[in-house]
């Protein structure tokens, strides 16, 4: 299928209703010039046992650094630790949005960016790159704790006419202020990136 419709509906808690019907159809040029770029994945994304190795462009002289936004809208770069063999982390901190999205670069240079080729790339999708600042724009990782509201049309209470709703949360649900640690694995030529939620700091007065 080259080309379709596709519906969507959105309620609103007030009682507005909207609907948008949108067309869309296959660019082939697009598809067969990203396919000659090579940037498409294939194969294993990651491989714990290793193989290969990675080309010289491709690994650091220094480190790793993760690149997010901050509060003001900024961005910022912060140095990953190695916790292990070729195992870099960085614990990030959920902000008041809801969510956080990040790149890695090589040796703190914003040109020499590692991504997931998607704008909201999830745990252990295929790590791209290193590409430029301007090839990496708009793909990033993102940590995602917000829940979505989602709507059935005609699945309201019994003897009722109406829509149900419920809130749906991703693996990553939780609130502002949560923690995760995200990793960077490398085994010979695979990498890979991934996150866990770290465990939240406990004062020592909520211990008494």
């Amino acid at each position: 299928m080259s080309s379709c419709f596709c519906g969507v509906m959105a309620k609103g808690v007030g009682g507005s209703n909207a609907h948008a019907i949108i067309w869309g159809k296959i660019d082939r040029e697009s598809e067969s010039s990203f396919a000659r770029s090579g940037s498409r994945a294939r194969g294993l994304a990651f491989w714990p046992g290793g193989g290969g190795e990675l080309d010289a462009e491709s690994e650091p002289r220094r480190g790793y650094s993760i690149m997010f936004q901050t509060s003001t809208g900024g961005i910022q770069q912060a140095p990953m630790k190695e916790i292990d063999s070729d195992v870099f982390a960085y614990t990030l901190t959920v902000r008041e949005t809801g969510i956080e999205r990040f790149q890695i670069c090589l040796d703190g240079n914003s040109d020499r960016v590692l991504h997931p080729g998607v704008l909201m790339g999830m745990r252990d999708k295929p790590v791209l790159g290193p590409d430029t600042q301007k090839e990496a724009a708009g793909k990033f990782w993102a940590i995602d704790t917000r829940a979505t509201y989602v709507v059935e049309p005609g699945r309201g209470m019994p003897g009722c006419q109406g829509n149900a709703s419920a809130s749906v949360f991703g693996p990553d649900a939780g609130q502002p202020g949560d923690r995760f640690q995200v990793q960077l694995m490398i085994s010979g030529k695979y990498r890979a990136v991934t996150w866990t939620k770290a465990e939240k700091e406990t004062s020592l007065l909520g211990r008494i």
